[in-house]
């Protein structure tokens, strides 16, 4: 599989992101614009390694809290639904969507 594949859309403006089934869209507006695209850019290169890595725990409905960042998101999205059947892939777009967002924000801008 090819790794991440990061560039801008056809309108210059929106970024996207994709590697395997990941594949998303960032946009950012006001001050400090390019260096949050930036962080976004740097932090979607290891995503999918992250989660591949924990696989096995993320298809599982019960388990060690996961290492990463991504991850552990996913697993306390699911939480309050563990009485029923559910793993924590329930969650992956959005919690891999959140750690982009957070990556976008932990900065100046």
């Amino acid at each position: 599989m090819p790794g991440p594949q990061i560039s801008f859309l056809p309108d210059g403006r929106r970024l996207h992101l994709h590697h395997g089934p990941i594949d998303m869209i960032a946009d950012v507006t006001g001050p400090g614009r390019e260096t949050a695209l930036q962080r976004a850019a740097r932090r979607f290169e290891t995503l999918l390694e992250e989660l591949a890595a924990e696989l096995p725990r993320l298809r599982s409905r019960q388990g060690r809290m996961p290492e990463g960042e991504t991850a552990r998101r996913m697993v306390q999205a699911t939480f309050p639904f563990a009485s029923t059947f559910i793993t924590p892939m329930a969650a992956v777009a959005g919690a891999g969507a959140e750690t982009i967002l957070a990556a976008i924000c932990d900065g100046e801008g």
